[in-house]
């Protein structure tokens, strides 16, 4: 989850151009397995609720980075925020 949280946040300018489709190869892959996760969940709760694991690891990986302030308390909507965001 660390991994595809931070390929969420990285910068597809800069570098050269094999350095920026790398990075933006990435950043599709994992927007498109997170697409996987979001659309093939039994269940809303697996993704989107104060009981999963799966959002619980975002969040505390979201706010490490400082995308979420360090004062926010947990619902359970936060990856699904980010990734709308």
């Amino acid at each position: 989850m660390a991994f595809i949280i931070s390929s969420f946040l990285l910068s597809t300018a800069g570098g050269t151009e094999t350095e920026r489709l790398n990075r933006f190869s990435v950043k599709t892959g994992c927007f498109k397995l997170v697409a996987k996760l979001y659309g093939n969940a039994p269940s809303k709760d697996l993704v989107h609720s104060e009981t999963s694991s799966v959002t619980k690891k975002a969040f505390d990986i979201l706010k490490d980075k400082g995308e979420i302030p360090s004062s926010s308390k947990y619902t359970g909507k936060e990856l699904s925020i980010f990734l709308v965001k």
